[in-house]
């Protein structure tokens, strides 16, 4: 979970639909450059929600993608 916390602050919401609790994140660049600039979605939903990464659902904590968008 902290290394998901930790990736979170190199993310940005770029959408937000309160009514549905669905958001887009755009992933910042990290691994050296090679990685980043990726679109997932994130729909928060009852006790857990899912991303379109399905990292959340597998492993039934937040991703970083879920993280980034806390405090919306």
């Amino acid at each position: 979970m902290q290394k998901n916390d930790e990736k979170s602050s190199k993310h940005k919401v770029v959408l937000f639909n309160r009514s549905e609790g669905i958001f887009a994140v755009e992933t910042g660049i990290w691994g050296g450059g090679r990685r980043g600039h990726n679109r997932q979605t994130v729909k928060l939903h009852y006790e857990l929600g899912e991303c379109s990464c399905q990292k959340y659902q597998n492993e039934r904590i937040p991703c970083s993608h879920a993280l980034a968008g806390r405090g919306l």
